[in-house]
């Protein structure tokens, strides 16, 4: 096992950074079961109230995926404040993911700042880590297109 750092930015000109922490950070549930009815069956909140020490089951449509059926994603950090968060993920591997997501203006947009480590097996890392970048490219899709989400 190794662990790997990877950084990304992710640029929006139209969304500002507070919606994008909204709608990744505070309404989760909400966002992904919306944006990726295809992939996510239901979210469970196991405990918390999306701060930290939030813990979060998600479970994925059984014909997706045979390997991985669910995926726990501890809340460590959830500040407004700043636009800072940082989660921590274990899939029904035990595989570890640690992500910290920081949320910044630009002009009319946002840069979402995401840095990622992971623990896992090395050819498994940057599949993980463009997965990531999907998942924040199509939530700042789906907010452009639907603007009075998060408002």
């Amino acid at each position: 096992m190794a662990m790997t750092t990877i950084n990304h930015e992710i640029k929006s000109s139209n969304i500002s950074a507070q919606k994008m922490f909204k709608a990744v950070v505070q309404e989760s549930n909400t966002t992904y079961t919306t944006v990726f009815p295809q992939l996510i069956k239901t979210i469970e909140t196991i405990q918390g109230d999306g701060g930290p020490e939030t813990i979060l089951r998600f479970y994925f449509i059984d014909s997706v995926t045979t390997e991985l059926m669910s995926l726990e994603i501890k809340v460590d950090v959830a500040d407004p404040l700043n636009l800072y968060a940082k989660y921590t993920m274990t899939d029904t591997n035990d595989e570890v993911v640690v992500n910290e997501l920081k949320f910044e203006e630009e002009g009319q947009g946002c840069v979402c700042k995401l840095t990622t480590h992971y623990i896992k097996q090395d050819d498994e890392i940057h599949s993980g880590a463009e997965r990531a970048l999907r998942v924040y490219k199509k939530v700042l899709e789906y907010l452009s297109a639907n603007p009075h989400i998060c408002a």
